[in-house]
Protein backbone atom coordinates (compact mmCIF):
# COMPACT_ATOMS: atom_id res chain seq x y z
CA UNK A 1 0.00 0.00 0.00
CA UNK A 2 0.99 3.66 -0.22
CA UNK A 3 1.92 3.60 3.49
CA UNK A 4 4.42 0.74 2.83
CA UNK A 5 2.33 -1.95 4.52
CA UNK A 6 0.57 -5.13 3.42
CA UNK A 7 -3.14 -4.33 3.30
CA UNK A 8 -5.75 -6.66 4.76
CA UNK A 9 -6.86 -8.04 1.40
CA UNK A 10 -3.34 -9.05 0.40
CA UNK A 11 -2.67 -10.58 3.83
CA UNK A 12 -5.86 -12.64 3.65
CA UNK A 13 -4.98 -13.83 0.14
CA UNK A 14 -1.49 -14.79 1.30
CA UNK A 15 -2.71 -16.71 4.33
CA UNK A 16 -5.27 -18.59 2.24
CA UNK A 17 -2.62 -19.52 -0.32
CA UNK A 18 -0.32 -20.86 2.40
CA UNK A 19 -3.19 -22.81 3.96
CA UNK A 20 -3.82 -24.42 0.57
CA UNK A 21 -0.14 -25.33 0.19
CA UNK A 22 -0.10 -26.77 3.70
CA UNK A 23 -3.12 -28.98 2.95
CA UNK A 24 -1.28 -30.39 -0.06
CA UNK A 25 1.88 -30.93 1.98
CA UNK A 26 -0.06 -32.59 4.80
CA UNK A 27 -1.60 -35.02 2.31
CA UNK A 28 1.95 -36.31 1.72
CA UNK A 29 2.67 -36.56 5.46
CA UNK A 30 5.60 -34.15 5.25
CA UNK A 31 7.65 -33.73 8.41
CA UNK A 32 8.62 -30.09 7.99
CA UNK A 33 7.61 -27.06 5.95
CA UNK A 34 9.93 -24.11 5.30
CA UNK A 35 8.73 -20.69 4.12
CA UNK A 36 11.00 -17.84 3.04
CA UNK A 37 9.96 -14.24 2.44
CA UNK A 38 11.95 -11.75 0.39
CA UNK A 39 11.89 -8.10 -0.74
CA UNK A 40 8.26 -7.22 0.03
CA UNK A 41 8.65 -8.50 3.60
CA UNK A 42 11.95 -6.68 3.98
CA UNK A 43 10.23 -3.40 3.12
CA UNK A 44 6.73 -3.64 4.59
CA UNK A 45 6.31 -1.96 7.97
CA UNK A 46 3.92 -4.66 9.17
CA UNK A 47 5.92 -7.62 7.83
CA UNK A 48 6.74 -9.05 11.28
CA UNK A 49 3.08 -8.81 12.29
CA UNK A 50 2.03 -10.53 9.06
CA UNK A 51 4.61 -13.29 9.56
CA UNK A 52 3.31 -13.90 13.10
CA UNK A 53 -0.25 -14.06 11.82
CA UNK A 54 0.74 -16.62 9.20
CA UNK A 55 2.34 -18.76 11.89
CA UNK A 56 -0.68 -18.45 14.18
CA UNK A 57 -3.12 -19.48 11.45
CA UNK A 58 -1.06 -22.11 9.63
CA UNK A 59 1.64 -23.25 12.04
CA UNK A 60 4.30 -22.34 9.45
CA UNK A 61 7.21 -20.14 10.48
CA UNK A 62 8.10 -17.53 7.88
CA UNK A 63 11.78 -16.63 7.57
CA UNK A 64 12.31 -13.07 6.32
CA UNK A 65 15.65 -13.45 4.55
CA UNK A 66 18.14 -10.78 3.52
CA UNK A 67 19.29 -10.16 -0.04
CA UNK A 68 22.50 -12.20 0.37
CA UNK A 69 20.53 -15.25 1.42
CA UNK A 70 18.08 -14.71 -1.42
CA UNK A 71 20.96 -14.77 -3.89
CA UNK A 72 22.38 -17.93 -2.33
CA UNK A 73 19.03 -19.72 -2.64
CA UNK A 74 18.79 -18.84 -6.34
CA UNK A 75 22.34 -20.07 -6.91
CA UNK A 76 21.81 -23.35 -5.09
CA UNK A 77 18.47 -23.95 -6.80
CA UNK A 78 19.96 -23.42 -10.27
CA UNK A 79 22.95 -25.66 -9.58
CA UNK A 80 20.65 -28.42 -8.30
CA UNK A 81 19.08 -28.89 -11.74
CA UNK A 82 22.01 -28.14 -14.08
CA UNK A 83 25.21 -30.14 -14.70
CA UNK A 84 27.45 -27.06 -14.68
CA UNK A 85 30.40 -26.54 -12.37
CA UNK A 86 29.55 -24.05 -9.60
CA UNK A 87 32.75 -22.06 -10.26
CA UNK A 88 31.60 -21.40 -13.83
CA UNK A 89 28.12 -20.12 -13.02
CA UNK A 90 26.52 -16.77 -12.25
CA UNK A 91 22.83 -16.76 -11.37
CA UNK A 92 20.70 -13.72 -12.19
CA UNK A 93 17.45 -13.26 -10.33
CA UNK A 94 15.15 -10.26 -10.77
CA UNK A 95 12.10 -9.92 -8.56
CA UNK A 96 9.52 -7.26 -7.89
CA UNK A 97 11.69 -5.51 -5.32
CA UNK A 98 15.25 -6.80 -5.61
CA UNK A 99 17.85 -8.11 -8.04
CA UNK A 100 20.74 -10.47 -7.34
CA UNK A 101 23.73 -11.66 -9.37
CA UNK A 102 25.39 -14.48 -7.45
CA UNK A 103 28.69 -16.31 -7.95
CA UNK A 104 31.33 -18.24 -6.06
CA UNK A 105 34.58 -16.48 -5.20
CA UNK A 106 37.99 -18.10 -5.67
CA UNK A 107 37.84 -18.96 -1.96
CA UNK A 108 34.57 -20.84 -2.48
CA UNK A 109 32.34 -18.35 -0.69
CA UNK A 110 29.18 -16.81 -2.13
CA UNK A 111 29.35 -13.31 -3.55
CA UNK A 112 25.97 -11.66 -4.06
CA UNK A 113 25.77 -8.51 -6.13
CA UNK A 114 22.73 -6.58 -4.95
CA UNK A 115 21.41 -4.95 -8.10
CA UNK A 116 20.61 -1.27 -7.93
CA UNK A 117 17.02 -1.75 -9.10
CA UNK A 118 14.33 -4.38 -9.73
CA UNK A 119 11.04 -4.76 -11.61
CA UNK A 120 8.84 -2.28 -9.72
CA UNK A 121 11.48 0.37 -8.86
CA UNK A 122 12.63 0.35 -12.49
CA UNK A 123 9.07 0.71 -13.79
CA UNK A 124 8.50 3.61 -11.38
CA UNK A 125 11.75 5.27 -12.44
CA UNK A 126 10.67 5.11 -16.08
CA UNK A 127 7.38 6.81 -15.19
CA UNK A 128 9.00 9.55 -13.09
CA UNK A 129 12.39 10.16 -14.68
CA UNK A 130 11.77 9.40 -18.34
CA UNK A 131 8.08 10.14 -18.87
CA UNK A 132 8.04 12.85 -16.16
CA UNK A 133 4.68 11.73 -14.80
CA UNK A 134 3.34 11.62 -11.25
CA UNK A 135 3.38 8.18 -9.61
CA UNK A 136 0.49 9.20 -7.39
CA UNK A 137 -1.83 9.25 -10.39
CA UNK A 138 -0.02 7.07 -12.98
CA UNK A 139 0.86 3.43 -12.27
CA UNK A 140 1.76 2.19 -15.76
CA UNK A 141 4.41 3.55 -18.13
CA UNK A 142 2.62 2.16 -21.18
CA UNK A 143 2.44 3.03 -23.97
CA UNK A 144 6.16 3.76 -24.42
CA UNK A 145 7.69 5.36 -27.51
CA UNK A 146 10.88 4.03 -29.12
CA UNK A 147 12.73 7.07 -27.76
CA UNK A 148 11.46 6.45 -24.22
CA UNK A 149 12.33 2.77 -24.46
CA UNK A 150 15.88 3.61 -25.54
CA UNK A 151 16.17 6.07 -22.65
CA UNK A 152 15.03 3.32 -20.27
CA UNK A 153 17.68 0.95 -21.65
CA UNK A 154 20.36 3.62 -21.24
CA UNK A 155 19.21 4.19 -17.65
CA UNK A 156 19.59 0.46 -16.92
CA UNK A 157 23.03 0.48 -18.56
CA UNK A 158 24.13 3.23 -16.18
CA UNK A 159 22.81 1.34 -13.15
CA UNK A 160 24.64 -1.81 -14.23
CA UNK A 161 28.00 -0.03 -14.06
CA UNK A 162 27.89 -0.15 -10.25
CA UNK A 163 28.17 -3.96 -10.35
CA UNK A 164 31.09 -5.36 -8.34
CA UNK A 165 34.30 -5.79 -10.40
CA UNK A 166 34.53 -9.53 -9.57
CA UNK A 167 31.12 -10.16 -11.14
CA UNK A 168 31.95 -7.98 -14.16
CA UNK A 169 35.18 -9.86 -14.78
CA UNK A 170 33.55 -13.25 -14.35
CA UNK A 171 30.87 -12.35 -16.89
CA UNK A 172 33.59 -11.63 -19.47
CA UNK A 173 35.16 -15.08 -18.95
CA UNK A 174 34.02 -17.21 -21.95
CA UNK A 175 33.66 -20.23 -19.63
CA UNK A 176 31.04 -18.49 -17.47
CA UNK A 177 27.41 -19.54 -17.83
CA UNK A 178 24.77 -17.01 -16.75
CA UNK A 179 21.65 -18.77 -15.50
CA UNK A 180 18.55 -16.57 -15.31
CA UNK A 181 16.06 -17.66 -12.63
CA UNK A 182 12.79 -16.53 -11.08
CA UNK A 183 9.33 -15.70 -12.36
CA UNK A 184 10.22 -12.66 -14.49
CA UNK A 185 12.66 -14.64 -16.60
CA UNK A 186 10.53 -17.79 -16.65
CA UNK A 187 7.05 -16.40 -17.20
CA UNK A 188 7.77 -13.27 -19.23
CA UNK A 189 11.14 -13.37 -20.96
CA UNK A 190 11.21 -17.08 -21.82
CA UNK A 191 7.66 -16.86 -23.20
CA UNK A 192 8.42 -13.67 -25.07
CA UNK A 193 11.48 -15.21 -26.75
CA UNK A 194 9.99 -18.71 -27.08
CA UNK A 195 13.46 -19.99 -26.20
CA UNK A 196 15.32 -20.64 -22.91
CA UNK A 197 18.45 -19.12 -24.49
CA UNK A 198 17.96 -15.36 -24.53
CA UNK A 199 20.41 -13.50 -26.75
CA UNK A 200 20.93 -9.77 -26.38
CA UNK A 201 20.28 -8.85 -30.01
CA UNK A 202 17.15 -11.04 -30.24
CA UNK A 203 15.76 -9.57 -27.02
CA UNK A 204 16.27 -6.05 -28.34
CA UNK A 205 14.42 -6.92 -31.55
CA UNK A 206 11.47 -8.40 -29.69
CA UNK A 207 11.07 -5.71 -27.04
CA UNK A 208 11.15 -2.87 -29.56
CA UNK A 209 8.09 -4.43 -31.21
CA UNK A 210 6.15 -3.43 -28.08
CA UNK A 211 6.53 0.31 -28.67
CA UNK A 212 3.26 2.21 -28.57
CA UNK A 213 1.24 -0.61 -26.99
CA UNK A 214 -1.14 -0.01 -24.09
CA UNK A 215 -1.63 -2.34 -21.13
CA UNK A 216 -4.73 -3.76 -22.84
CA UNK A 217 -2.66 -4.62 -25.92
CA UNK A 218 0.16 -6.26 -23.97
CA UNK A 219 0.41 -9.76 -22.46
CA UNK A 220 0.64 -10.27 -18.74
CA UNK A 221 -2.84 -9.46 -17.45
CA UNK A 222 -2.41 -7.78 -14.06
CA UNK A 223 1.34 -7.56 -14.75
CA UNK A 224 0.96 -5.76 -18.10
CA UNK A 225 2.36 -2.55 -16.57
CA UNK A 226 5.82 -4.20 -16.40
CA UNK A 227 5.54 -6.19 -19.64
CA UNK A 228 7.77 -3.68 -21.44
CA UNK A 229 9.96 -2.29 -18.67
CA UNK A 230 11.06 -5.74 -17.44
CA UNK A 231 12.69 -6.72 -20.75
CA UNK A 232 14.09 -3.19 -21.08
CA UNK A 233 15.74 -3.55 -17.67
CA UNK A 234 17.23 -6.90 -18.64
CA UNK A 235 18.39 -5.57 -22.00
CA UNK A 236 20.09 -2.59 -20.36
CA UNK A 237 21.96 -4.81 -17.91
CA UNK A 238 22.98 -7.18 -20.71
CA UNK A 239 24.34 -4.26 -22.72
CA UNK A 240 26.04 -2.62 -19.76
CA UNK A 241 27.70 -5.81 -18.50
CA UNK A 242 28.44 -7.17 -22.00
CA UNK A 243 26.25 -10.24 -21.50
CA UNK A 244 25.69 -11.79 -24.92
CA UNK A 245 23.20 -14.40 -23.74
CA UNK A 246 21.61 -15.98 -20.67
CA UNK A 247 20.03 -19.37 -20.14
CA UNK A 248 16.65 -19.28 -18.42
CA UNK A 249 16.17 -22.13 -15.95
CA UNK A 250 12.90 -22.97 -14.23
CA UNK A 251 14.05 -22.30 -10.67
CA UNK A 252 12.92 -20.04 -7.83
CA UNK A 253 13.63 -19.51 -4.14
CA UNK A 254 11.63 -22.59 -3.17
CA UNK A 255 14.06 -24.80 -5.09
CA UNK A 256 16.96 -23.15 -3.31
CA UNK A 257 15.29 -23.52 0.08
CA UNK A 258 14.89 -27.27 -0.51
CA UNK A 259 18.66 -27.61 -0.97
CA UNK A 260 19.83 -25.27 1.83
CA UNK A 261 20.98 -27.38 4.83
CA UNK A 262 20.51 -24.70 7.56
CA UNK A 263 16.75 -24.79 6.97
CA UNK A 264 16.48 -28.52 7.53
CA UNK A 265 18.91 -29.24 10.36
Amino acid sequence: STDVTFDREVMDQGIQAIKTFKEIADSYQVKKIVAVATAAFREAKNAEQFAKEIQQQTGIQVRIINQDEEGILAFRGALAITPMEPEQVITWDIGGGSMQLTALTKEGTYLVEKGKTASIPFKNAVIEQIEHKDLKTIQTPNPLSIEEMQAAVNYAVRLSQDTQPFIKEKILNPQTHILAVGSIFNYRIRTMMNDPIVKQDALETEVMKLAGKTDAELPGGAFAEVSVTNPLLILGYMKGLKINQVQVVDVNNADGALTYPPYWQ
